[in-house]
């Protein structure tokens, strides 16, 4: 775990991007939406270790890095870091006797990472680059043919072995498909202070629009909380017992949850812990459980966010082949639910590469 600690660089830029990112996809979509950035930058970043040029420059200046031979290796250490963390904590478990399920829950705490490649029996892919791929982002190659209906069918079933069933979707990645990049993200934290199923009880929810609508409410008081009050908002957190922590932002009366996700600025000042620190006192959760998914596009807002290169005909991606390519589409698909034993998350996200422009 010390060896995969990951620099100050690629947490700065992994952070900057989420925020980023986040205040665009959250602000533009409108209902209720869940993205996941770190199953998007993973995707960018195995693409973008492939690229050249001005391709190359613009995809790291999207992530934060100035390397892409760094980029793959703190992409490397954090996917080792979060194995690590899994070895460690089930061998605990055993040694102390117990299990790896919360106490009273049915699931795992876990957290996890997965790429694959999948390249057309029409492609020749450089070695070098699934090496890379192999050895960095742990990602295996299948070789497949994209005119048939079979290939979308294993890759979905892939990404639901790595999604826990969570996520099965139903893939048509198009006969024009040469390569495909698919990164999928697990997460399952049980939490330290499970809610008590006793105190869940039927209440309204006033949405954005006005309108109340009868859901679940869990209840719990924690007497020696942790929350922060801003300009608008009181922000606080529940822990899990895998090290994380889920922020809540509750906006005040009057306010409504659009305005702190219209920049990365009001979005990371009120989803990071504070620089002055905590104020600590009771404090009352009343939290609706939810449980729902996304499916969005994201090629359209990757180009006006400024990687444009790598969609247009002269994108360089001459470290995955000699042929031209080019970035066809992007998609993900996330799933959230919170119960009273904890937060479970998955999402995928698929580039789908095509033949590009013929070089100069």
């Amino acid at each position: 775990l010390e060896e995969n600690q990951i620099s100050e660089e690629f947490a700065a830029g992994m952070e900057a991007f989420s925020f980023k990112t986040g205040s665009q996809i959250l602000s533009g979509e409108g209902g209720n939406v869940a993205y996941s950035p770190l199953s998007l930058y993973y995707a960018i970043a195995l693409a973008g270790c492939g690229a050249e040029g001005q391709t190359e420059k613009e995809v790291l200046a999207f992530l934060g890095m100035e390397d892409k031979k760094e980029l793959a290796l703190q992409c490397q250490k954090l996917y080792q870091g979060y194995y690590y963390q899994q070895q460690m904590d089930d061998a605990r478990n055993k040694q102390w006797g117990e299990d790896s399920l919360a106490v009273g829950g049915t699931k795992e705490d876990k957290i996890r990472i997965g790429n694959s490649l999948w390249i057309s029996d029409e492609l020749s892919v450089n070695r070098e680059y699934q090496t890379l791929a192999a050895q960095q982002f742990f990602a295996p190659t299948y070789v497949v043919d994209f005119h048939q209906e079979e290939t979308g069918k294993k890759m979905g079933e892939w990404i639901s072995r790595q999604t826990e069933g969570v996520l099965s979707p139903q893939l048509s990645p198009g006969k024009e498909t040469l390569a495909t990049i698919i990164n999928t993200l697990y997460f399952y934290g049980s939490w330290s202070d499970a809610f008590s199923e006793s105190l869940t009880k039927e209440d309204e929810f006033t949405g954005e629009d006005g309108v109340k609508r009868k859901c679940l409410f869990m209840n719990q008081t924690d007497r020696q909380g942790s929350f922060m009050k801003g300009d608008g908002y009181t922000t606080s957190f529940l822990s899990t017992n895998n090290g994380c922590r889920m922020f809540f932002l509750l906006p005040d009366k009057g306010r409504n949850a659009a305005e702190f996700l219209a920049s990365p600025e009001l979005l990371e000042k009120g989803l990071t812990e504070p620089e002055g620190g905590w104020t600590f006192g009771e404090v009352y959760w009343k939290v609706p459980q939810f449980d729902f998914g996304t499916d969005m596009s994201l090629a359209d807002t990757l180009k006006a966010m400024g990687l444009e290169r790598m969609f247009g005909p002269e994108g360089e991606f001459g470290g995955i082949s000699s042929q031209p390519l080019k970035i066809t589409n992007v998609i993900q698909q996330t799933h959230i639910g919170i119960d009273e034993n904890g937060v479970e998350g998955a999402a995928y996200t698929m580039m789908a590469l095509a033949r590009g422009g013929m070089p100069d």
